[in-house]
C-alpha cells in the first residue's frame, strides 16, 4: 500500500499541471478585476469556467482530496537518515545546512508555533484556487499539526464551524490560544465577520464573537494590555478602513474615533509607546491609539516605496528591519521606535545581495535575521524561473547580509517560515492560486533550516555542542526576577525571549526578540523579566540562553503575565551637563504617573520628582554624578523600580570623549588576531564594533564620556575567561584586556 502511493500521488499532480497548462491566470492578489460591464460574480464564473471546467476535474479534486485525508506520516520517517545526513556540512558554521524536503498533507500557508512547541498549519478547503471551489463548500477548513520532536503530522481540520478560515489574520491571545480574525466567505472570494479560536490543550476549534466589518487579509496586533487589535483586509461592509478591538472579556469594540485605509496584511507591532505602529506596506507609517473608541496620528514616512509582499522582523525592543517587496528590491530598511517621545527613525540598512519579494525574515536568537525565499523578478505571486533559493542572514552589528546556503523548493506566494525552540527555522509552503494553478506551483512540504550558529566554528561539519536550560520557571510575571539553572553558567553571555510566531503572507504578526538582563550564579542566572507590557505583551515566549561561542539552548517555553503590580519603566536615554539630568523612559500601561528618584551613591536616594510624561529633566544637581531609578504609579497602586541608572551631570555634554583600549590575548600571553570587539552603552545609543590587529591589540577613540557601557569579545574558535566587561568611561581607559581559555 505504501509503496504504491507516491507514485500515484505523482501521476495524479503531472495529469493536474498538464490539464491546467493552458489557463488564464487570475491577477494578483486572486481578486478578479472587474472589467467595464461585467459584474465581480460574473469574472469569478468565467475564471473557474476557464480553469476548472475541464473534464475529470471533479474526480481529479475528489483524488486528491483523498490523499490529504489519508495522509502517511511513514515517508517523512524514512528520510531520518537523509536528514541526519544533510546535517553534516564542512562549511555549515558559515552558511548553516537545509533539511531533505517533508511532505505535508496541506500547503503551510498559515502556520503558528503552539504553546506546547507544535505547529498549527491550515490553508483552505482543497489544492486548487479558493474560488474554484462552490461557495457551499466554504464551510470547513484543513488544518495539521506538525510535532518537531517526532517530525509527525496529524490531521486537525475545523469542520465545526461552517467557514473557511483560509486568508485570515492572527496571532497568540495570553493565554497560548491561537486567536483568528476573518477568512474566505465563498467563491466570490468575499472575506467573513468571524473570530475562530483554537485550544492547543484540546485540539477544539471553536468560534468568537462576530466582527462588525468582514475581512480577508487582516491583521491582528496582540497589544500591552492583552487585547487583539483587528485591523484592514478586503471588506464588503468598509472594514478596509475601520477597525476594531477582541477584549479581555472576549467582545467586540469598534474603534469608531477614526477611520484609516491600510493596504492588506498591514505590518503592525504593539510599540514601546503604549500604541500600535504601523509600518507598512505601505510608506505612510501611524500610530493608532486603541483606548476607547481609539484614535490616530501620523509617524512620518518610512522610505519611498510601498514594499507589497515585503517582510520585516522585530530583532530588538522597539527596532525593526524591513526589506524587498515591491518589484524585487533588494533595498532595506531599519525602523527604530523605542523612544516613545517621537516620530519613528528610519535610516537605510545594507542592500541584501538578491532583490525578493514574497520572501519572510524570521529575527533569530541571536540578533541576527534569516532572510528566505521571494523571487527576484519582481512576479506579483509566483515565476517559477526566478525563484530565490539562497538563503542570507543580516547582522545588525556590522550592518552586512551574508549569502548561506541553497534549500531546494520554491518558497514565494504563499510560503511561510518561522522560528522552533530548538533555534532551526521552519520553512514551507507556496501555491493555491488562480496563478499558481496555471504553472504548476504546489508545495504541500516544508524544510529545516540549521543556521550557522549551531555548527561547531572548527569547520569538522559537527554541530556544536550546545548550553542548556535544565530548569525555568512556566509563568514569569513582568519585572520580576526568576531564577534559570544551566550547568556551566559562566558561559553565558545572552538571555533573550522569542515571542511565538503566527505567520502568512511574509508577515509575522507578532515575533519580536527581547534581551533580558541577567546575573550569574553558581548554579545558573538571575534572569529579570521586561520591565513592563509594553515591551513584551502578555503571552507565550521561548527563553534562549546563548553561550559565549554565540550558540543557543532549546528554548523554554514560558508565559509573562501581569503580577500583583504592572512593571516598571524602563529608562533608553539619559544624559548630562551643567547640573542637568535628562531621562527618557518606556512607560507603563495604566500608569497616571512617574516618581524619579535619585542620590549620589547606587540605591540611596535622597531626592524625588514627580511627572507625568516619559521624559524629564532634573536641574540644579550639585554634585558630579547621580542615580536615578524611576517608579511608576496609578490611581491606586505603585509599581516596581526601573533599574538604575548613573548620570555624570556636571561635565558637559559636548566634553572630549575618551579612549578605550586593550588586548585580546591567550592564558600564555599570546595575541589572538581577528577577535571582534564590542562596546555598547547601557541605553542602546552607542554601539561600535572593532577587530584586534595581528598582536590582539584593539582601540576606541572619541567614546562619549560620562556612561557606563558593556563590552564583550567574540570569536567563532576562542572562549573567553571574561567575555563581558563592564566600565565607566568617565576617563581614557587601558588595559581592559580579554583573555581566552585554555
Amino acid at each position: 500500500m505504501f509503496c504504491k502511493y507516491v507514485p500515484t500521488l505523482t501521476v495524479f499532480v503531472l495529469i493536474f499541471a498538464v490539464l491546467v497548462n493552458t489557463a488564464i491566470p487570475v491577477s494578483a492578489h486572486d481578486v478578479p478585476k472587474t472589467g467595464s460591464g461585467q459584474s465581480r460574480d460574473s469574472d469569478v464564473n468565467e475564471h473557474w469556467q476557464t480553469d476548472f471546467g475541464f473534464p475529470g476535474f471533479d474526480e481529479l479534486n475528489i483524488e486528491l482530496q483523498r490523499h490529504y485525508k489519508n495522509f502517511d506520516n511513514r515517508e517523512n520517517l524514512a528520510l531520518s537518515g537523509l536528514a541526519h545526513q544533510k546535517l553534516m556540512v564542512t562549511d555549515g558554521h558559515l552558511t548553516g545546512s537545509w533539511s531533505p524536503p517533508f511532505a505535508l498533507p496541506l500547503v503551510p500557508i498559515h502556520v503558528m508555533l503552539q504553546i506546547n512547541g507544535t505547529v498549527l498549519m491550515w490553508d483552505s478547503v482543497g489544492d486548487n484556487p479558493a474560488e474554484s471551489y462552490p461557495t457551499p463548500q466554504h464551510n470547513w477548513t484543513r488544518a495539521s499539526i506538525w510535532d518537531p520532536s517526532t517530525n509527525l503530522v496529524s490531521n486537525i481540520d475545523n469542520n465545526t464551524t461552517g467557514y473557511n478560515m483560509f486568508c485570515a489574520g492572527h496571532a497568540h491571545l495570553p493565554d497560548g490560544r491561537a486567536f483568528l480574525a476573518g477568512g474566505n466567505l465563498n467563491s466570490s472570494l468575499n472575506g467573513t465577520n468571524t473570530i475562530h479560536i483554537f485550544d492547543p490543550l484540546t485540539n477544539i476549534w471553536s468560534l468568537g464573537p462576530m466582527m462588525n466589518f468582514t475581512r480577508w487579509y487582516p491583521s491582528v496586533t496582540p497589544l500591552a494590555n492583552g487585547e487583539m487589535l483587528i485591523t484592514a483586509g478586503n471588506s464588503t461592509n468598509g472594514g478596509s478602513s475601520r477597525h476594531e478591538v477582541y477584549t479581555t472579556q472576549g467582545t467586540i469594540r469598534r474603534l469608531s474615533g477614526f477611520t484609516l485605509a491600510l493596504p492588506f496584511y498591514p505590518w503592525i507591532q504593539a510599540a514601546p509607546n503604549g500604541k500600535a505602529l504601523v509600518m507598512g506596506t505601505s510608506s505612510e507609517m501611524h500610530y493608532i491609539n486603541t483606548e476607547g473608541t481609539g484614535s490616530r496620528q501620523s509617524a512620518g514616512q518610512r522610505d519611498d516605496y510601498a514594499r507589497t509582499y515585503g517582510s520585516y522582523a522585530m530583532y530588538d525592543i522597539g527596532k525593526v528591519i524591513a526589506s524587498g517587496g515591491a518589484g524585487s528590491l533588494k533595498s532595506a530598511v531599519k525602523i527604530n521606535f523605542a523612544n516613545p517621545n517621537g516620530d519613528p527613525v528610519v535610516t537605510d540598512a545594507s542592500d541584501m545581495n538578491f532583490g525578493r519579494r514574497q520572501h519572510n525574515l524570521t529575527a533569530l536568537p541571536d540578533g541576527t535575521v534569516l532572510a528566505t525565499g521571494g523571487n527576484h523578478s519582481g512576479a506579483s505571486l509566483i515565476n517559477m524561473n526566478t525563484n530565490v533559493y539562497d538563503a542570507e542572514l543580516w547582522d545588525p552589528t556590522t550592518g552586512q547580509w551574508t549569502v548561506l546556503e541553497r534549500a531546494e523548493k520554491r518558497r514565494q506566494y504563499h510560503s511561510t517560515a518561522l522560528l522552533l525552540p530548538d533555534g532551526r527555522v521552519f520553512t514551507g509552503g507556496g501555491g493555491i492560486c488562480g496563478t499558481c494553478h496555471s504553472v504548476g506551483y504546489l508545495e504541500k512540504n516544508f524544510e529545516i533550516f540549521t543556521p550557522p550558529y549551531l555548527y561547531s566554528s572548527d569547520g569538522s561539519g559537527a554541530l556544536a555542542e550546545r548550553p542548556a536550560i535544565t530548569y525555568a520557571p512556566d509563568v514569569t510575571a513582568y519585572a520580576e526576577q526568576f531564577t534559570v539553572e544551566t550547568p556551566i553558567p559562566n558561559n553565558i553571555s545572552q538571555a533573550v525571549l522569542m515571542r511565538m510566531s503566527s505567520v502568512t503572507h511574509s508577515v509575522d504578526f507578532e515575533q519580536r526578540r527581547v534581551p533580558v538582563a541577567f546575573t550569574k550564579t553558581p548554579s545558573g542566572l538571575n534572569v529579570k523579566a521586561p520591565a513592563n507590557a509594553n515591551i513584551a505583551p502578555p503571552g507565550f515566549y521561548m527563553l534562549f540562553i546563548i553561550d559565549n561561542a554565540g550558540v543557543p539552548s532549546v528554548a523554554k517555553i514560558m508565559q509573562i503575565a501581569e503580577g500583583e503590580q504592572p512593571g516598571a519603566p524602563m529608562i533608553i536615554a539619559s544624559s548630562g551637563g551643567g547640573g542637568t539630568a535628562e531621562l527618557e523612559w518606556i512607560p507603563v500601561p495604566g500608569a497616571t504617573g512617574y516618581t524619579i528618584k535619585y542620590g549620589t551613591s547606587p540605591g540611596v536616594y535622597t531626592g524625588s520628582v514627580n511627572v507625568t510624561g516619559t521624559e524629564a529633566a532634573i536641574s540644579g544637581l550639585t554634585h558630579w554624578r547621580y542615580y536615578f531609578s524611576i517608579m511608576a504609579t496609578g490611581p491606586d497602586w505603585a509599581g516596581a523600580d526601573s533599574e538604575e541608572v548613573g548620570v555624570l551631570t556636571n561635565v558637559g555634554p559636548t566634553s572630549a570623549g575618551v579612549t578605550v583600549s586593550g588586548r585580546v590575548h591567550s592564558s600564555t600571553g599570546y595575541g589572538i588576531p581577528n577577535v571582534r570587539v564590542t562596546i555598547t552603552d547601557t541605553n542602546g545609543e552607542v554601539q561600535r564594533t572593532v577587530m584586534t590587529n595581528a598582536f590582539g591589540y584593539y582601540r576606541f577613540e572619541d567614546v562619549p564620556a560620562g556612561r557606563d557601557y558593556v563590552m564583550s569579545a567574540s570569536a567563532r574558535s576562542h572562549q573567553f575567561v571574561e567575555p563581558t566587561r563592564f566600565i565607566r568611561g568617565d576617563d581614557d581607559l587601558t588595559g581592559i584586556d580579554f583573555i581566552s581559555l585554555p
